[in-house]
């Protein structure tokens, strides 16, 4: 593990001691807002998390955001201009690995119903 990666994971830690939550019990039915956050590494993953989101929106008529991580310096190419979807970059990470990104500020701040994440593997960058 880097000295980096360790600072960020050590920042990480004391903000989430801090955090105060309300949790609630939604479903589905009842939800009216839903994040989702995904790892935007291929084409295959953007897919399964833009055929999610759809799923959410025209089936069950629930408002979706969704956040999806590029691990890469440039934005990748396949990725259509979608209402709803948000895209970061390492580029837009500071030199221990917090994003510095409005669109993940906003996400953030944005109390959902539900919050999926669709990554297949962790990743603290």
């Amino acid at each position: 593990m880097s000295i980096k990666e360790k600072i960020g994971r050590y920042i990480l830690s004391q903000k989430a001691k801090k955090l105060v939550r309300k949790r609630e019990i939604c479903n589905l039915d009842l939800a009216q807002t839903v994040g989702i956050i995904f790892s935007a590494n291929n084409q295959d993953s953007y897919d399964r998390a833009s055929k999610f989101a759809n799923f959410m929106i025209n089936t069950k008529e629930i408002q979706v955001l969704a956040l999806g991580y590029v691990d890469n310096k440039q934005m990748l190419s396949f990725f259509a201009d979608k209402r709803g979807f948000k895209f970061f970059s390492k580029k837009n990470l500071n030199w221990y690995g917090k994003p510095n990104n409005a669109a993940v500020d906003f996400f953030i701040e944005k109390n959902f119903d539900i919050l999926i994440d669709l990554s297949l593997q962790s990743s603290f960058l």
